[in-house]
């Protein structure tokens, strides 16, 4: 998981477009940003994950958040 702030995120810019999928990948925008001088470091995380990049994704989260919490 990612967890990228508006510094890291803007250096993305920084990154080549893959000709194949019109995006930036993960890796070329982390390689972007830590050129640009951004510094990452690890969290340590458990729970839940879910990568959001579509409508689907998103209920899937939302119905999640509004389960019942035992």
């Amino acid at each position: 998981m990612y967890v990228l702030g508006r510094r890291a995120i803007d250096a993305f810019s920084g990154a080549a477009v893959d000709a194949r999928t019109g995006e930036r990948g993960i890796t070329d925008g982390i390689q972007a940003a830590i050129r640009a001088g951004v510094n990452f470091r690890t969290i340590p995380f458990t729970g839940y994950c879910r990568n959001v990049n579509s409508g689907a994704d998103l209920s899937t989260v939302e119905r999640y958040m509004a389960r019942p919490v035992p």
